[in-house]
Order: structure tokens, then C-alpha cells, then sequence
């Protein structure tokens, strides 16, 4: 069985979710006024006030390798038509939509803007859930599974 373009494009995004992540990373890391030369120059000056910022600072590149890998992995994954992949994804957006929400709870101040924000990435995860748990789409990745693929 080919496998599906819309898994094909779920793959492709993924990929470049993953090229992101790991220029965000490289960004806090490597930047001359990024997040980590802001963070160890405040601590320079004050180190109680900066107390627990460089963690905070490594923990976040930590989870862009973390995310990036897995995007890439799922990306990988979707591509090959391996089961493991699908599922992945589903994680993965299980996660970002818990981290959307989150963000959008805890915006201070209401604007329609970042309600629609949240609403089309919602939106567009829900998309891709539905997309991945069709029938035809599922059965894909099943045959891939089986060595059925042409």
C-alpha cells in the first residue's frame, strides 16, 4: 500500500518541527543577546536575584533537543509507515495541546488574538488526530506492519 499524503505531509511537518527546535536551541545557546548571555550576565552581577535562571536556561535547551529528537523520530517514523510514529504523534500532540491550553490559561490579560491562536493550533491538532485514526489511513500503516507494502 503507498503511503497517504496527508501522512506524507504530517512527516514533512514534523521534520521541520524538528529543524526548528533545534534552531531555537542553538538560538538560547549560541545567540550574542540570546537567553543564555542574558541569564549568565545577570548572575555575574547578582547572583541571588539570578538564582536558579541557568537552570532554568539549560532545562530549556534540554527540551528543544528532547522535542526536536522526538519530532524527528516521528517524522521518521510517519515517513516509514511505522505504527510507532503514528502513535508518537499522537503523544506529541497530546503534549503540545496541554502546553497550549496552559499558555492560554494563564495569559493575563484576555485578546482575541491569542484566543484564535489557540483555537487554530487546537484545531489543526485535532485535524491531524482525526486524519491519523481514519480507517484507510490506519489500515496503512497496518499493512506496513505485515510487510504487505508495495
Amino acid at each position: 500500500m503507498a503511503r497517504p499524503v496527508g501522512v506524507t505531509i504530517i512527516s514533512v511537518i514534523s521534520f521541520l518541527a524538528a529543524v526548528f527546535a533545534v534552531l531555537t536551541g542553538a538560538r538560547f545557546l549560541f545567540a550574542g543577546n540570546g537567553l543564555m548571555t542574558t541569564i549568565f550576565r545577570e548572575r555575574a552581577f547578582n547572583a541571588e536575584a539570578a538564582s536558579g535562571w541557568p537552570e532554568l536556561g539549560a532545562g530549556l535547551i534540554l527540551l528543544t533537543i528532547i522535542f526536536g529528537t522526538l519530532y524527528a523520530l516521528a517524522g521518521w517514523g510517519l515517513w516509514r509507515l511505522k505504527n510507532w510514529g503514528r502513535i508518537l504523534i499522537f503523544v506529541l500532540i497530546a503534549i503540545a495541546s496541554s502546553f497550549e491550553l496552559l499558555r492560554w490559561y494563564l495569559t493575563l490579560h484576555f485578546k482575541i488574538s491569542n484566543f484564535v491562536a489557540t483555537a487554530v493550533s487546537l484545531t489543526s491538532y485535532l485535524v491531524v488526530v482525526l486524519y491519523l485514526v481514519k480507517p484507510d489511513v490506519k489500515a496503512a500503516f497496518l499493512a506496513s506492519r505485515s510487510g504487505n507494502r508495495t
